[in-house]
């Protein structure tokens, strides 16, 4: 099975998320899983810290946005390169939703999400049109991922 995951936060970005989600693929490879991962470009560092993955980093550039074409257009291709491909989206407030939601409706591709607590104070902080997108997301999921019993309540 092969597994795109999509990510703002990834190495060599340090933090709590960023680590996680490397975690998660590094062990979906050792589970015998195709990764491929889609993250922002925050430098020259990237190079370095890409070339020592073992599953391969696409990186976009510039601000994105929830409607940044050329970051809804990276998630769709990468989705169709392989048969059997499930989206983890590591993030739940992602840049990469519009993809997301497009490749499970035009090519029944198949996602997951991974909710933490913090995201869900920047929720209720969106804007209309980032809520309304936000709310087709969680409801068009496959499987949602909470970090604890108070994000899921808060979810459901």
């Amino acid at each position: 099975m092969n597994v795109l995951i999509l990510s703002y936060n990834f190495p060599p970005v340090f933090g709590g998320i960023s680590i996680f989600i490397h975690n998660i693929a590094v062990e979906l490879v050792n589970r015998c899983y195709n990764v491929i991962v889609l993250s922002k470009w925050f430098g020259n560092e990237c190079v370095d810290a890409d070339s020592k993955q073992i599953f391969p980093v696409y990186r976009y550039r510039g601000f994105p946005r929830l409607s940044s074409l050329s970051v809804i257009i990276m998630t769709i291709y990468l989705a169709l390169r392989k048969k059997n491909t499930v989206i983890f989206l590591g993030e739940f407030l992602s840049t990469h939703a519009i993809g997301v939601i497009l490749a499970k409706k035009l090519f029944g591709i198949p996602y997951v999400i991974l909710i933490h607590g913090n995201e869900i104070n920047y929720y209720f902080k969106l804007s209309s049109i980032d809520c309304w997108l936000s709310t087709r997301l969680l409801r068009n999921a496959n499987l949602i991922f909470v970090n604890s019993s108070a994000t899921k309540q808060v979810v459901e």
